[in-house]
């Protein structure tokens, strides 16, 4: 049997609809790959019924660069684009605009389609707040002809490669339905998405700053926009952490945050807000970060705590306190370093530098 290379994290069909639909209750545009003929688009027809959404199938295969931008006329002695009638109105009801073999287009398409998904408009064009984009290519290995997504266009979707498994196949086929998606009720649509990124990411990147900014060696590779998506789908109750992670960020970077989550998620809080620290692994690094990143959010949460021991605790790290201490001061709210100061009086000084200079600018110029 022939080994084709994967393009993305391989999820089967299940998984691939419930990532799907986490994408658009998150607004992360998604792209899904895989070979010919394995139900993609069907896919994502079933979930437009299930959601009662609209349904606009674009093939950019067959688009122009001017099919995308519109038509120039002459408005008032200016020259004004009109959209095509393709992209929907103001006030349309909910939407999925699934772009089809989209890696199939010309590169002059493709960028024609670049500032949609980037910016979600055309030069004077918005796309409305209730429109969704998802895409679908088949892979080179699939013997079809391709364009390659540039690195802008890539780190603008979460990428997953559908893998069909006998046993779903024969579910669906047995059934006819689409019950073996076991899809979450409507009400997931209507999940309110916070601003800000989640403080599970933040304690991560601040023990492995390095994977904040990578190169686009894979389609799915980590950026300062794809831990901003990342941090939007973990607010979805729908697909698995690790998937999602795979899918923005790639394999490799979601394999060390999933672990660094699990460190997080099983931390006793009500003990170590309690200062009982003494089944803390000092020595792995890891923990160390978790730790510090959860009791700074149990502060910002407005949970009490025995603070002054637990800077103690973090100045006790003979390798790097000094740096530790500064991580967990950055990750404090205004008012938990207000709070900070009252039951750590001699921490005034290096609270007010965080407030003044919280990205260390002043520290750096002196190095």
């Amino acid at each position: 049997m022939e080994n084709k290379q994967k393009v993305a994290i391989v999820v089967n069909y299940r998984q691939a609809a419930h990532l799907n639909v986490a994408s658009i209750v998150a607004d992360v545009p998604i792209f899904n790959w895989g070979s010919p003929g394995i139900g993609k688009s069907a896919m994502i027809k079933t979930i437009a019924q299930m959601y009662a959404c609209d349904y606009n199938e674009l093939r950019a295969a067959q688009l122009d660069p001017v099919d995308v931008k519109g038509v120039c006329k002459e408005v008032s002695g200016r020259t004004k684009f009109f959209p095509p009638d393709f992209l929907p109105n103001v006030g349309c009801q909910r939407t999925i605009m699934f772009l089809d073999e989209l890696n199939t287009a010309p590169k002059a398409v493709q960028n024609a389609f670049l500032q949609l998904i980037l910016d979600r408009q055309l030069g004077d064009y918005v796309l409305p707040k209730n429109v969704r984009l998802i895409a679908a290519g088949n892979r080179a290995s699939d013997n079809c002809w391709i364009q390659p997504l540039s690195d802008a266009m890539k780190n603008r979707f979460m990428h997953i490669e559908l893998s069909p498994t006998l046993e779903e196949w024969s579910t669906w086929a047995y059934r006819a339905d689409s019950s073996y998606m076991n899809l979450p009720p409507a009400s997931v649509l209507e999940t309110q998405i916070k601003p800000g990124i989640n403080e599970k990411i933040i304690g991560f990147l601040h023990w492995r700053p390095a994977l904040l900014n990578q190169e686009g060696k894979n389609n799915a590779f980590a950026t300062p926009r794809s831990w901003e998506m990342l941090s939007r789908l973990m607010q979805v109750p729908v697909g698995d952490l690790y998937l999602k992670a795979a899918a923005v960020i790639g394999e490799g970077c979601a394999h060390e945050f999933n672990d660094f989550v699990e460190i997080y998620s099983g931390l006793n809080m009500e003990h170590i807000l309690a200062g009982k620290m003494d089944g803390i692994e000092k020595s792995k690094s890891s923990v160390v970060y978790a730790v510090i990143t959860a009791y700074a959010h149990a502060l910002n949460e407005g949970k009490k705590g025995h603070v002054a021991e637990f800077v103690s605790w973090i100045k006790s790290n003979q390798n790097n306190g000094e740096e530790l201490l500064m991580v967990f001061l950055k990750c404090l709210s205004k008012d938990s370093l207000m709070g900070l100061v009252k039951s750590v009086p001699n921490m005034l000084k290096q609270v007010e530098e965080i407030l003044i200079d919280p990205q260390g600018e002043k520290e750096k110029k002196g190095k």
